[in-house]
């Protein structure tokens, strides 16, 4: 090997290093983002069917919310057929300041809006 062989050859060895040293960073950080999604996926696997709803995490279905002002009487649909309420909201019917009943509702409210939650089967 001459010595303008042997130049090249260590300049290519160098640029290659060099690259190595970029690319380790982003390939841990791959490998940490496929292990948290592992995890992800074993937590939502032990999830009961009304808690992967609750987190809007549940494989058949996909989720969306929609906005309206306060006590305006509107619960607007998101665009496109098959949309049915996501009741995951604790609420409570009252009689008298007496909680009659809990129940599940679809809504929560802010101080001049309500968000509703909707979720549809995948189709």
């Amino acid at each position: 090997m001459t010595a303008e062989e042997e130049r090249v050859l260590r300049a290519r060895i160098a640029e290659l290093e060099t690259e190595r040293e970029k690319m380790l960073p982003i390939y841990e950080a791959h490998l940490r983002t496929l292990k948290r999604i592992e995890q992800d996926r074993a937590r939502i696997a032990t999830l009961s069917e009304f808690d992967q709803h609750r987190e809007q995490c549940h494989a058949a279905y996909e989720y969306a919310c929609t906005t309206n002002a306060r006590k305006s009487g509107e619960s607007p649909m998101p665009e496109g057929d098959g949309w049915e309420a996501n009741n995951i909201i604790p609420a409570h019917q009252y009689k008298d300041g007496i909680v009659q009943e809990e129940c599940w509702c679809n809504w929560t409210r802010d101080a001049f809006t309500e968000t509703n939650y909707w979720r549809r089967k995948r189709s």
